[in-house]
């Protein structure tokens, strides 16, 4: 009864300590390439690890990705984001909600997540093997038994059960491929866009609180977010940017992260409403100076970049003397502003990929695959991918979860669960 599970990251240690509760007799080993575990959740949520979120219900959960929706319907149903509250708190670990619906652990600091999970794999006797890098897995058919390989040393471990846990890395992904598995081709998730564009100069650090976004890549397809947005040194970011390029992480890719981009800064307006409201101002505030009174709550500086872009110089005028033109052009600018994406951001927001073991080869009750039984994978490992706000580490919990199910379940009958 021994089971070596690859990555100790946040769904390694979380299946290593679900399967050690559940089968306390088993053998577990937590492989770890490196010296330092958890090391990516460390430093997640600038050093504050966003746990979860508290969106609830499989169905409204399962929206927030992607890549994978459809087949972490039924894991959520068995453990979701309320279970993963219930579980840290149980020890000793409360999580805080934020206005957005991120949990965060009450202290603030991710160190005291990653203290939570040491302690109770060490606490549950779960053998931890650091700068251990599994280089090889082979798998004897006759006997069902795995065996490990460990790079440079050459070490050679037996094993009965074996969970690839090893996050966006290519390494685990060779793993996979060895065994069988076929890889979705490995891209970036959650960044921003780079865009040189007049309007946005001399604009960093401004942001705005709403907005629409339409996005259409060069294959054709086109993808929608809205949400809040800011302008930096190379472009836009801001969280409706970052899931916009989680939806569209694919497309991107392939257009080279080349794009075009629709923003409407006004999303309680179209383009002909917002006519109307200039044409009202024209007649009722014919006096007032344009620059110095926006009928719409903007920040000043925007407002001015947008009366002196494209050459049109409105900044001086009073709003009697905004001609049908004027005001249409206006319109289309706060509407429908269009802006051509040339590049993602020059700094990874976040440290996700989208790309990994087919999910069409894996078994979402127990999480083990179907080319290999005995073989399991859990987080980012497979191609599943979520968006910002806690939804990465909630689907490393839950498969983590499930995956010790599994394990757990073909430890007690002596025979894989692969359905």
């Amino acid at each position: 009864m021994s089971v070596a599970i690859i990555g100790a990251g946040a769904a390694g240690y979380f299946a290593a300590i679900a399967l050690a509760e559940k089968q306390p007799d088993a053998e577990i080993s937590l492989f770890e390439a490196t010296g330092k575990t958890l090391s990516k959740l460390i430093i997640s949520g600038g050093g504050r690890c966003n746990v979860t979120t508290s969106t609830t219900g499989a169905r409204e959960l399962s929206a927030f990705y992607p890549r994978g929706s459809r087949e972490l319907l039924g894991p959520f149903n068995r453990f979701e984001s309320g279970d993963t509250v219930r579980w840290f708190e149980s020890r000793g670990v409360p999580l805080l909600r934020e206005p957005d619906g991120r949990m965060f652990p009450s202290t603030h600091k991710s160190i005291t997540v990653a203290n939570c999970l040491r302690e109770e794999a060490k606490k549950l006797g779960v053998a931890l093997k650091v700068q251990m890098p599994i280089a090889k897995i082979k798998k004897n058919e006759s006997t069902g038994v795995f065996e490990l390989v460990v790079k440079k040393s050459k070490e050679r471990i037996a094993v009965t059960h074996v969970l690839i846990a090893t996050g966006g890395s290519r390494g685990g992904f060779t793993l996979a491929e060895n065994l069988g598995h076929q890889i979705e081709p490995p891209v970036p998730s959650l960044f921003s866009f780079e865009i040189r564009d007049r309007l946005l100069e001399e604009l960093q650090g401004v942001s705005f609180e709403s907005t629409e976004l339409r996005l259409e890549c060069l294959n054709g397809e086109t993808f929608y977010e809205q949400g809040p947005v800011l302008v930096t040194h190379w472009g836009l970011s801001g969280p409706a940017i970052i899931r916009l390029s989680a939806r569209a992480a694919r497309a991107l890719a392939e257009g080279e992260y080349n794009a075009k981009l629709f923003i409407n800064f006004l999303p309680d307006h179209n383009t002909e409403s917002v006519q109307q409201i200039f044409r009202e101002w024209k007649e009722k505030h014919p006096r007032r100076t344009v620059s110095l009174h926006s009928p719409f709550d903007l920040p000043k500086s925007f407002w001015q970049q947008v009366l002196e872009g494209g050459g049109v110089a409105l900044s001086s005028k009073n709003y009697s003397d905004l001609s049908k033109q004027d005001m249409n052009s206006l319109a289309q600018t706060l509407t429908a502003k269009a802006f051509e994406v040339t590049g993602k951001g020059r700094f990874k927001d976040e440290f996700v990929t989208c790309g990994g073991v087919r999910l069409s080869e894996v078994n979402f009750k127990t999480m083990e695959s179907k080319i290999c039984p005995g073989l399991y994978f859990a987080g980012e490992v497979l191609d599943i991918d979520g968006l910002t706000g806690g939804y990465n580490f909630q689907c490393a919990w839950t498969t983590g979860w499930l995956a010790a199910g599994g394990i757990a379940e073909s430890l007690s009958t002596g025979i894989a669960t692969t359905s």
